[in-house]
């Protein structure tokens, strides 16, 4: 039996590869005889390499066998390549490199874990495997969805259209027809597993279907050995990559409004 994971960033150090390396080490504790392949575009790092950062990062120790399809194109799932229709230009880029790795490798159980559902069908459809998703983020909301109806500025809804009832209404219609595939292509997954509650609620509702929540794991062990008695400052860190979506500005204001709040009380 070969199960394989979708991972084209599989080198990145974040917590979407914690997730993946710890289902890989949790498969293999329950399935040694099977054989674990994960796709990655990172062509330059070697095996040896990858599983040395994971040792680093992670503090994880991957002494079993894990081959690594690599893929030569990923640069098709980037969003510089598609300016405009960027949702639709990445997943159609994904089909492509979905070709790649399947001619690559076909194995028995294909897992998505980085949220790039239409590779689903080719491997469903070409490959005849049994197909799984672990969704961290969906690709597309309802509450983008309502964003653009609402005629919200953000970083994926600019204000030229925004600020335009013609240009709104094509971006909403395009929108409902992207939500309409991926509900498609979504559906095809023998299992679903989310990150969290606001996750499992969009993919319920956009894929029709029951998802299962499985949290990331996290390592507190380390943390558990930081004092916090006697400290004279109190600080709060929050670590996240910085990208348009994760929102930081919104956390922000969300605390300023917590200590304004407090101050009065």
């Amino acid at each position: 039996k070969i199960i394989a994971f979708f991972h084209p960033f599989c080198n990145s150090g974040g917590g979407g590869e914690r997730v993946l390396w710890v289902a890989l080490r949790a498969l293999h504790h329950k399935y040694p005889d099977y054989h674990y392949v994960v796709y990655t575009g990172d062509v330059e790092a070697a095996p040896e390499d990858i599983k040395a950062k994971v040792k680093k990062q992670f503090q994880m120790d991957l002494n079993f066998a894990i081959s690594f399809v690599y893929l030569k194109r990923r640069y098709l799932i980037g969003s510089h390549l598609y300016p405009v229709f960027t949702l639709l230009g990445q997943s159609i880029g994904s089909i492509f490199l979905g070709f790649e790795a399947i001619f690559g490798c076909v194995p028995d159980v294909f897992i998505d874990s980085m949220g790039y559902a239409f590779t689903l069908p080719v491997f469903k459809y070409l490959g005849n495997c049994r197909v799984g998703a672990y969704v961290h983020y969906p690709t597309i909301s309802t509450d983008m969805l309502d964003m653009v109806a609402n005629t919200r500025t953000s970083y994926n809804n600019r204000q030229i259209i925004s600020n335009s009832r013609v240009l709104t209404s094509g971006k909403l219609l395009y929108y409902k027809l992207f939500a309409y595939l991926y509900g498609v292509v979504g559906r095809m997954a023998l299992i679903v597993m989310v990150n969290g509650s606001w996750t499992q609620r969009h993919i319920e509702r956009i894929w029709d279907r029951k998802a299962v929540r499985v949290y990331p794991p996290c390592n507190t062990d380390e943390l558990k050995r930081l004092p916090l008695q006697n400290k004279k400052h109190l600080q709060i860190v929050s670590i996240g990559q910085i990208r348009p979506e994760k929102n930081h500005s919104l956390q922000l204001t969300a605390f300023k409004e917590f200590v304004d709040r407090l101050s009065t009380e």
